[in-house]
């Protein structure tokens, strides 16, 4: 006759049953433990090049220093947080080294400084600082470094006042830059402009948004030609914009109805690809995308491709990131 025996200790009481289950759950647990403490005493005896194809690291930096930004891998640009943060360059023959943000404050009190881009051969740094004037108002420049020496970029036309401005990026041949501009008079308007150092030429992106002006400029691409950026629209949401000296602005759309947020933040140097995120549900997700004019098989104009036509049609088929999406849907099915 079977009977049921129970196991009692202090608040519990288990059922035969209930034992051999958890005598199960052990032995398999301790099989797994046994299989991760065998592969950890073999490691040793994998070959040192297999682990260093896999994974390199150099260390590049001193206490407090921080890159923002690498060329091929020599020469990074950053900030040192030591005291009022300053921009810093780094190279492999001369480690961390400071760049001047002195002109134009006054510098018996404190200012502060830091790098956002640097060019394609680590000659040309983007960023900004912030201090005190001559004149004593508060204030923000604009700044490059060419070969470690400081350039603060005049005011743009347009706002010949400016106190709050930012140089966001800089092409990788180091020619053009983007640069944002707080409007003086109008704290709530935000402007980026594409600069040409040689010619100090600003070029006005412009804004998705009508009641709502603001634009952020995020990359260039390696010739200047092509900028992203994100702006915000009146109804409160941010889409991504591209910007092409041939097309002006133009708006990157969102691939979902749910999709509030859009915001790329790189771009290759040919401007074909362009990285960034964008919301979805409650969360964020990266995101791949083929520029507009570029999409292999598609001979379409840029307008047609850009609105979503047909070709010689005044068809509306979607934005520029339902058609991506539905250009690799079609792409991966096929294969």
């Amino acid at each position: 006759m079977a009977r049921s025996v129970s196991i009692r200790s202090q608040g519990l009481v288990w059922s035969g049953a209930s034992k051999v289950r958890f005598l199960t759950i052990r032995s398999v647990l301790d099989g797994l433990v046994r299989v991760i403490v065998g592969s950890l005493t073999l490691l040793p005896l994998v070959s040192p090049a297999l682990l260093l194809a896999q994974y390199t690291e150099t260390k590049i930096g001193e206490y407090l220093n921080y890159a923002e930004a690498a060329t091929n891998g020599s020469v990074y640009a950053g900030y040192n947080s030591i005291g009022y943060a300053g921009p810093v360059v780094y190279t492999s023959a001369l480690g961390w080294t400071g760049l001047p943000i002195s002109a134009g404050f006054n510098t018996s009190l404190p200012y502060y400084g830091y790098t956002t881009g640097i060019s394609r051969d680590g000659t040309v740094i983007s960023g900004y600082a912030a201090g005190t004037s001559t004149t004593g108002s508060s204030i923000q420049y604009a700044l490059y470094w060419v070969n470690g020496v400081e350039t603060v970029i005049p005011a743009p036309p347009d706002d010949p006042t400016a106190n709050l401005m930012t140089a966001t990026a800089v092409s990788g041949d180091g020619t053009t830059l983007l640069v944002e501009d707080t409007t003086g008079t109008n704290s709530s308007k935000v402007q980026t402009f594409v600069y040409d150092i040689a010619a100090q030429k600003f070029t006005p992106v412009g804004y998705l948004g009508s009641t709502v002006q603001q634009s952020y400029g995020t990359a260039l691409n390696y010739d200047g030609s092509v900028a992203i950026g994100y702006s915000n629209l009146d109804n409160t949401k941010i889409h991504g914009f591209i910007w092409t000296k041939s097309s002006g602005l133009k708006d990157m759309g969102v691939p979902h109805s749910t999709t509030y947020y859009v915001e790329p933040t790189c771009i290759s140097d040919d401007g074909t690809v362009i990285f960034g995120r964008h919301t979805e549900l409650n969360g964020w997700l990266g995101f791949p995308l083929h520029h507009i004019g570029r999409i292999r098989g598609d001979r379409r104009s840029e307008s047609d491709q850009l609105h979503g036509r047909r070709q010689g049609s005044v068809r509306n088929s979607g934005s520029l990131f339902s058609r991506y999406l539905d250009h690799y849907t079609r792409r991966r099915v096929s294969r």
